[in-house]
């Protein structure tokens, strides 16, 4: 699909007549508007859906969220009884309102749970990962959710790894479940301080945690530079974790997980 992500966090909203304050939370507008966009929106203290059909409003018009509030027809904001609205047109005859609860990860093995709406955004860091803060722990977290329901089997994937992963020492510590009104949609992660992106030289540190992923039978199958962090624990000792777990496989290959291995020097060093 030949789509352009477009994903803020608490953007511009406006009041409806009742005075209730909507934001957009996450968006993802479709380049020309040709495909539907998607919209995540908060209205008082609850977030609903919203599909957006191709060739109702200019792309300008779906990228600034005042002007989209204001075009979209009447829509019952205020009630509870709905989930997702889905727009054809401009009028409210165009509009199918749905009750359904989006779908959500069903991984579910850690007692945490943290309400996404608690969490302080940082900084974005892609299109479902953020870097928080939250008021029962210390220090910034990496979450990871889905914004829209499409996205949740590759967070149901990344779930799934973690479990398998879970006290080997591999990845960054799992904090808990990310839930929107009691739908798991995400995870929290400890954030490694002082983590860096490893160099041609940290190879034999990227490798040991390579080795670790796959004597688990875990192959990690998107490798990238920036999936390894070194964490230093003094000034003579660091360490290797790996990230992004969306696509990996469990009970893989043998010959699978040896081509992985092998492409190593070069995904640390892409001059090879």
């Amino acid at each position: 699909m030949d789509r352009e992500y477009d994903q803020r966090e608490y953007l511009s909203g406006g009041s409806d007549t009742e005075g209730e304050r909507k934001d957009i939370l996450s968006m993802e507008v479709s380049r020309g508007d040709v495909q539907k966009s998607y919209y995540r929106i908060l209205i008082g203290d609850k977030v609903k859906y919203l599909e957006v059909s191709p060739g109702i409003y200019g792309e300008e018009t779906l990228r600034r969220p005042p002007d989209l509030l204001a075009s979209l027809p009447t829509l019952p904001y205020s009630e509870s009884n709905w989930m997702t609205a889905k727009i054809r047109g401009t009028s409210w005859s165009d509009v199918e309102v749905m009750s359904r609860q989006p779908a959500a990860v069903g991984c579910l093995w850690h007692p945490a749970r943290f309400d996404v709406l608690s969490l302080s955004i940082v900084q974005r860091l892609s299109d479902r990962a953020y870097e928080v803060t939250h008021p029962s722990q210390g220090g910034s977290m990496i979450a990871k959710y889905a914004r829209f329901e499409f996205e949740i089997p590759r967070i149901q994937t990344e779930t799934h790894i973690y479990r398998t992963i879970n006290d080997h020492g591999i990845a960054p510590e799992f904090l808990g479940h990310i839930h929107e009104h009691g739908r798991i949609i995400g995870f929290l992660l400890r954030k490694i301080s002082g983590g860096r992106q490893p160099q041609p030289e940290d190879f034999d540190m990227c490798r040991d945690a390579l080795e670790k992923l796959h004597s688990l039978r875990v192959g990690h199958v998107d490798l990238r530079r920036d999936d390894f962090i070194i964490k230093a624990w003094n000034t003579h000792q660091s360490e290797a974790v790996i990230i992004d777990f969306e696509k990996s496989t469990l009970n893989s290959r043998t010959e699978e997980l040896e081509w992985e291995m092998s492409r190593l020097p070069k995904v640390l060093n892409p001059q090879l």
